[in-house]
C-alpha cells in the first residue's frame, strides 16, 4: 500500500540524530581547599535513532532514557559519596560546646530545675556523636584554666584529672585522661612560629588538674554506652588543652580588639591543625553570662564565695538589670552559633555584657571559620547563676541532619 498511515508519517519524521541532555549539576568540594566549585559534566547522548529503525524498535530504543536516568541516579550517588571521602580526609571533624554546670550531672536531686533536664540530654548526645566520630584527639580551649595577660597558654604533663565539686557537692564525679605532650609542643612551636605569644605551663607531679567546669564537659564525653551509671570517668582520647590569652585590663571599648586577636589564634591554631594526621575534635565548656538569678536559695546555684549571701527582695531589684543583660547576651551567643557571624560575637556581645567565656568562644570563631562548619543550638538555659549553652559545629557538606529526633522536654 503506497499511501502512509497517520502513525507511520509521524515515525518518518523522527531523523537520525540523536537526543541530547545535559546531566545535572551538583557540588563537590574540594579536598584541597574549602572552595566550592560548581562540576558539570559533558552532554551525553541518551538514544540514537537511525534512519532504518522500525517502529518496534524505535519504541525499544525509547526505553533508554530509564537506564541513563539510573546512571545520573548513580552519577548524583557518586558525588554524595565524594562529599562523604571528603569530610573524612578532614582533620576537625567537630566542635563541641559542652554544658558546664555541675548541676546538670544528677538529675536525681529534687532541688535541680526543670531547665536543667534538656541540658543533660544535650550534654549526652555530644557525648555520643564524640563517640561515634571516634577521634584521636580532644582539643580543650577552656577560659576556666589559668590565664596569662596577652599570652596562650599550653598544659602540659603526662596526665589530667579533676572534679566537679563546687560548694562541697558533686565531687563524685570525675574525670581522668593523658595529655598529648608531642601535640602539644608542636602547636607550640607553630604558633611561635607564625609570631604569637604563647607558653607551655607544666604542672607538678599530680598532673594537670582540671576546674569543675573542665571536669563537667568532659564527664559527659567519657561516658561510653552502657556505663551511664558510674561517676567515674575516663577520657580515652589524648587531649591538648589551651588556655586563651587574658585582657591586661578590664572590659573597655578595646575589648573588641582583643576578641579579634583571639579570633587569629583560632585561625592559626586551625591551619596547624589541618596538618596534623590525628582526627580531631574541638572542646569548650558551654558556661556563657554569669549575671543570672539564682535558682532559689541553695547555695550549690549561687556563684562561689557568696554561699552565705540571701536573696532578698531588695536583692532581686539591684540584679535585675544585670538579670536583663544576661537574658541579652545569652540570646546573642545563641544566634551566633546559627550565624557564625563574628561581629555577633566581638562587637555586640561584649557590647551587652562582658565574661570570660567570649575568649575561648572568639578562638573557636576562628576556627569554625577556618573549617568551614555550620553550628546548630541543641540546648540553652540557666539553671543557676551561670547561663548554660550545648551547641554542635559540624561539616556542612556532610549533609544529614545533626538531631534524628527532637530532644524530649520535660513537661
Amino acid at each position: 500500500m503506497s499511501q502512509m498511515t497517520p502513525s507511520s508519517v509521524v515515525m518518518s519524521q523522527v531523523t537520525p540524530t540523536s537526543v541530547i541532555q545535559e546531566t545535572p549539576t551538583y557540588v563537590v568540594r574540594s579536598q584541597e581547599s574549602t572552595t566550592t566549585s560548581i562540576v558539570r559534566t559533558q552532554k551525553t547522548p541518551i538514544f540514537a535513532v537511525s534512519s532504518q529503525d522500525t517502529p518496534t524498535s524505535l519504541v525499544k530504543s525509547q526505553e533508554t532514557p530509564q537506564s541513563i536516568l539510573m546512571s545520573q541516579k548513580k552519577s548524583v550517588s557518586s558525588s554524595k559519596r565524594t562529599v562523604y571521602l571528603n569530610w573524612l580526609n578532614m582533620v576537625v571533624l567537630a566542635c563541641c560546646i559542652v554544658p558546664s554546670y555541675p548541676g546538670i550531672l544528677d538529675l536525681d536531686d529534687p532541688r535541680i530545675p526543670d531547665s536543667a533536664d534538656n541540658l543533660h540530654i544535650a550534654a549526652k548526645y555530644l557525648g555520643d556523636h564524640v563517640t561515634e566520630l571516634n577521634p584521636d584527639l580532644l582539643v580543650l580551649i577552656s577560659h576556666r584554666s589559668p590565664r596569662i595577660p596577652d599570652q596562650i597558654a599550653l598544659h602540659l604533663g603526662s596526665t589530667a584529672v579533676g572534679s566537679s565539686c563546687l560548694h562541697a557537692h558533686w565531687q563524685q564525679f570525675k574525670v581522668s585522661g593523658n595529655i598529648g605532650i608531642e601535640e602539644t609542643k608542636e602547636l607550640h612551636e607553630m604558633l611561635e612560629n607564625k609570631g604569637k605569644k604563647v607558653c607551655l605551663i607544666e604542672p607538678g607531679d599530680c598532673g594537670t588538674t582540671l576546674g569543675w567546669a573542665e571536669t563537667t564537659s568532659l564527664w559527659f564525653l567519657g561516658e561510653t554506652r552502657g556505663t551511664s551509671g558510674t561517676r567515674s570517668r575516663t577520657i580515652h582520647q589524648d587531649m591538648l588543652i589551651i588556655s586563651p590569652p587574658g585582657p591586661r585590663e578590664a572590659p573597655n571599648e578595646e575589648t573588641p580588639d582583643f576578641l579579634d586577636y583571639c579570633v587569629s589564634i583560632g585561625e592559626d591554631i586551625a591551619d596547624i591543625l589541618d596538618d596534623m594526621t590525628e582526627k580531631i575534635v574541638i572542646i569548650v565548656p558551654g558556661d556563657l553570662s554569669q549575671e543570672h538569678l539564682p535558682h532559689g536559695d541553695f547555695p550549690e546555684f549561687k556563684p562561689p564565695g557568696n554561699i552565705k549571701h540571701d536573696i532578698s527582695r531588695v536583692d532581686k531589684e539591684l540584679r535585675k538589670p544585670n538579670f536583663r543583660k544576661a537574658e541579652a547576651f545569652d540570646d546573642t551567643i545563641e544566634h551566633w552559633v546559627r550565624t557564625i557571624h563574628r561581629a555577633e560575637l566581638v562587637d555586640r556581645a561584649p557590647d551587652i555584657l562582658y565574661t570570660p567565656a567570649l575568649l575561648s568562644l572568639s578562638i573557636l570563631q576562628g576556627i569554625v571559620e577556618r573549617c568551614g562548619l555550620a553550628g546548630e543550638v541543641l540546648a540553652r538555659a540557666a539553671p543557676s547563676y551561670l547561663g548554660q549553652l550545648a551547641a554542635l559545629f559540624h561539616p556542612q557538606d556532610k549533609g544529614w541532619r545533626v538531631l534524628g529526633r527532637p530532644l524530649p522536654k520535660k513537661v
